[in-house]
């Protein structure tokens, strides 16, 4: 998507749109599924210059939004981090794990 919006910026105004337009709809078409609004919503704010009728609760609606997802993501990563290391931690204390740890270091004859 991002070459295209480069060829579009660099072409002359004189050349047509049909090109390009059927290039982003086959674009749209292989990868929209793939994209969430908070997708849209980033680029947007990262790129205010292209958006210029954007109306400021527009952005501040698109900032809560990312944040929203940005908390969301860190919650789900800070709860997988924290079962695994219970599990982890749980697996080192029993002793079905350190025999398999005994077990591997014998094989590499390090005990």
């Amino acid at each position: 998507m991002n070459s295209l919006r480069r060829e579009l910026s660099a072409k002359p105004h004189d050349e047509s749109l049909s090109g390009f337009s059927s290039r982003y709809d086959e674009i749209l078409g292989r990868y929209n599924v793939n994209h969430d609004t908070v997708d849209y919503d980033k680029y947007r704010l990262e790129h205010p210059d292209e958006f210029p009728s954007v109306a400021a609760e527009d952005t501040a609606s698109a900032r809560k939004a990312i944040s929203r997802t940005d908390h969301a993501l860190n919650i789900f990563m800070t709860t997988v981090i924290t079962i695994t290391a219970g599990l982890t931690a749980l697996a080192v204390g029993s002793p079905l794990f350190s025999d398999i740890i005994n077990g591997v270091l014998r094989w590499f004859g390090l005990q």
